[in-house]
């Protein structure tokens, strides 16, 4: 896979450069980027950003470059003699039933199910005395497409009445419509546009005790930022729908409310740089004219809100403890603000916390694995369980939370998820610490002859940062293994491997597997967090150059058979490893990224990550942004590695201009190269956001350029013996 050089010229236009480059051939080049002389300047430092006009995303000129990009990525890869046999493959070991998050109520479980070459998940429910199951919604059933999904779901006290949020494509507005949670038959009342904290529902409530009414959040259509709080009260209509909570006074305030666990409190959270924090109130769920009581002041570090009982709140937070702890708030008898520590903060790290039953449910982490707590609402504790597979997993698409229960029954279930299991639902039984099967996953393929590894490795600066390794049992230290490194490192994400269709197919492609829990992630806390955010971010970089460096020095790889794997801020990290140190690397994946971090935040989205990036408005910042992104550090005099950019065109969590910059500068930098080129390639999902309710074809297919874009530029030979396919024929056709 080979481009030829692109014209070594600065282009006027887009057709008038191609025009003009006496090599260019249409069907093997994708397109002659034209450059601007624009530059921008901060704090005396000129910046060039030849790709500016690239920011013009709705532009026909930028559209038709992205449509040729994306044409020429799409014959490139759909020609090499290994991509029809991975993307069969693919298809194949998708077949296995996937199952999410479980909830139950009053003798009816809810849940997920997924795969068998389904487009999207079902809606079930099992009656728990005769374990019958029945599809309560399929949302394939209403569009075939593919594009509609079930974004949350949520049973009333009753476990009579299920709600049910749709999402169409890559729209982020939600309809809720409500369903007989026994039959499926389809209740009159509808919401549009309506917010519940999406993907929390199933361990939230957001019903009031009588379970005919349910509360959420919407977006005011004039005032731009401004939502309320509303109460619809089934029977009636959305347009009747009365207003519990608003801020007309803080525009871009952001909140939710959910009903306490005795029902007795509608618990607001609010968040936001309105009021420079976080804050929790509380009012009767029964009139929206009641007394707004302040629960917290506002709080410096993050809130979660467990649940209460009267006048009494439980909390997770990070306030004082950067690897969290339970406090516990008594409006009655200590005055607002005032907490009482339940659990103090311990050498584990808390990343999950609920209040289920009448108990407290806690996920910790220790060293990258978890353990479940169960303790008394005094914090007590009663038992301490370990999973199968030592992992609970909380960040998988439609999969959510990986531990749900309810305020009303004595069991929660968890989603064990690792390198052996596909996510099966195991049952805690609170009363005796009891760990039994619920439902169960299927596995895409025999795991029997690989095996998981914890090592650790030490950064530029010395720090020890721990990384999984998955690969077979039987392993030579030749540097000979394809090996592909994923990093992530933002948000306090935790990486964990864990089996999906793209790892099982590279593990049977003979890869390893790695994934360095990088600063930036949460593996030891908020502080661990903060150790890889803003002017820190660098450190999510070096190390993920540290752990490339790891894997060479001890022999697993090379770099020739390296490839960086990033998505999304991910990517960020991947890019800027790939940027300062290409030499390191055979390849490099990135997904819907982040690459030019000084423009970020003129775009959708780009406010959400200055927490995570910081911004060129801070001068220190600004330099350490400067010192790493993707897009400002490519060496235009330096031949790139082989790289395949992944992006969806209606992206507005990482606008597709990053995407876009990054394969312009990439691609001009393959003038220097000595010899052919290699490959640089931009693949558009069109249609499609940031990878939320993407359809499972349209996410295969690209699973499927990306594997066959690996297995060319690093020599991962696919399995045709096991795979059942043909193998390429000799040049000479034999």
């Amino acid at each position: 896979m080979r481009i030829p050089p692109l014209c070594p010229v600065l282009w006027v236009g887009l057709f008038a450069g191609a025009l003009s480059c006496t090599n260019y051939q249409e069907t093997s080049l994708p397109v002659a980027t034209r450059r601007v002389d624009a530059v921008d300047t901060y704090y005396g430092q000129r910046v060039p950003d030849p790709y500016k006009w690239l920011e013009e995303m709705e532009s026909e000129e930028v559209k038709e470059w992205a449509r040729l990009q994306d044409r020429h990525a799409r014959r490139e890869v759909e020609s090499l003699p290994t991509h029809a046999a991975i993307a069969e493959r693919l298809r194949v070991l998708n077949g296995f039933k996937r199952v999410g998050d479980v909830v139950q109520r009053a003798g009816t479980r809810l849940f997920l199910e997924g795969g068998s070459g389904r487009a999207q998940p079902a809606l079930l429910a099992r009656d728990t005395a005769s374990h019958r199951a029945t599809v309560l919604f399929d949302p394939l059933e209403a569009d075939p497409t593919g594009e509609l999904a079930i974004a949350d779901y949520s049973l009333d006290p009753s476990g009579t009445r299920v709600a049910v949020a749709l999402v169409e494509g890559p729209s982020r507005q939600f309809d809720w419509i409500f369903l007989d949670a026994r039959t499926g038959d389809r209740l009159p009342d509808r919401l549009t546009d309506a917010r519940i904290g999406t993907g929390r529902s199933a361990a939230r409530n957001p019903w009031s005790d009588d379970g005919e009414s349910f509360f959420y959040t919407r977006p005011l259509e004039a005032g731009a930022g401004r939502s309320q709080l509303l109460c619809h009260r089934f029977g009636t209509s959305q347009q009747e729908d009365v207003v519990f909570f608003e801020r007309p006074d803080l525009p871009g305030l952001r909140f939710d409310g959910l009903v306490s666990t005795d029902g007795s409190q509608l618990v607001i959270h609010q968040w936001g740089e309105s009021i420079g924090g976080e804050a929790v109130v509380a009012m009767d769920p029964r009139s929206a004219s009641s007394v707004v009581r302040h629960v917290t002041g506002k709080v410096a570090g993050k809130l979660s809100y467990l649940g209460g009982r009267g006048a009494q709140f439980w909390f997770m937070t990070d306030e004082d403890a950067p690897r969290k702890r339970i406090v516990r708030i008594d409006l009655g008898v200590a005055g607002s603000g005032t907490r009482q520590e339940i659990v103090p903060e311990s050498a584990d790290t808390l990343a999950q916390a609920y209040l289920f039953g009448d108990r407290l449910v806690l996920a910790y982490l220790r060293e990258a694995r978890n353990v479940l707590q169960i303790r008394s609402l005094e914090g007590e504790l009663q038992f301490e369980i370990e999973l199968p597979d030592g992992l609970i997993f909380g960040y998988s698409l439609r999969y959510w939370a990986g531990i749900t229960g309810s305020p009303f029954e004595d069991v929660v279930f968890v989603r064990s998820l690792g390198p052996t299991s596909a996510g099966s639902i195991y049952q805690v039984d609170l009363t005796s610490g009891e760990l039994s099967i619920a439902e169960r996953s299927g596995t895409p393929f025999d795991m029997e002859g690989f095996t998981t590894e914890q090592v650790h490795f030490e950064s530029d600066d010395g720090t020890r940062v721990p990384m999984f390794l998955v690969h077979r049992k039987e392993l030579s230290r030749d540097q000979t293994y394809p090996t592909l490194l994923w990093v992530y490192g933002a948000y306090g994400f935790t990486a964990q491997p864990y089996l999906n269709t793209f790892n099982s197919a590279w593990l049977e492609m003979g890869g390893i597997l790695a994934m360095p829990n990088i600063r930036g992630g949460g593996v030891y806390g908020e502080a661990w967090r903060i150790a890889g955010s803003r002017a820190a971010k660098i450190h999510s970089v070096q190390d993920t150059i540290a752990a490339a460096q790891w894997l060479v020095a001890q022999g697993y790889t090379s770099p020739e058979r390296l490839a960086v794997f990033g998505n999304s801020a991910g990517a960020t990290a991947a890019g800027g490893a790939m940027a300062l140190r290409p030499k390191l690397f055979g390849a490099g994946i990135y997904e819907v990224p982040v690459a030019d971090l000084l423009g970020a935040s003129r775009f959708k989205g780009g406010k959400d990550w200055l927490d995570t990036f910081g911004t060129p408005d801070n001068e220190a910042e600004y330099r350490a942004m400067r010192s790493y992104s993707p897009y400002q550090n490519i060496d235009p005099n330096s031949c790139p590695i082989p790289s395949f950019i992944a992006a969806g065109d209606q992206d507005v969590t990482a606008v597709p201009m990053h995407a876009y910059k990054l394969t312009a500068a990439l691609q001009w930098a393959t003038r220097s190269c000595a010899e052919d080129p290699p490959p640089v390639l931009l693949r558009m999902d069109w249609g499609t956001d940031h990878g939320a309710n993407k359809p499972v074809p349209n996410r295969l297919a690209e699973q499927a350029a990306e594997l066959a874009f690996l297995s060319e530029v690093l020599g991962a030979p696919i399995p045709y013996d096991l795979w059942g396919a043909r193998a390429p024929s000799a040049p000479d056709g034999s």
